[in-house]
């Protein structure tokens, strides 16, 4: 139950429970809500985008906002 509070799980679970509703074939190939994940990827590049931008604004170098970056990606990826 901890994990339905993840975007990706929730979505998993509702794609696995489409899939097995529409198991009996009649209705052609199953319904997977791939366009939520990309708008979920898009929402996730512009949030990446904007702390770069305010990154920017605090006179950090380039390569300091890469590992800024950087770090905090394997860090949310690994939690």
């Amino acid at each position: 139950m901890s994990l339905l509070g993840r975007t990706h799980i929730r979505r998993m679970l509702e794609n696995l429970i489409l899939v097995l509703l529409q198991a009996d074939g009649a209705a052609g190939p199953p319904l997977i809500l791939n366009r939520v994940f990309t708008q979920d990827m898009e929402r996730s590049k512009r949030r990446v985008d904007d702390a770069v931008n305010t990154l920017k604004a605090t006179g950090l170098t380039e390569e300091q906002i890469r590992r800024v970056v950087e770090d905090l990606l394997i860090r949310k990826s690994k939690s």
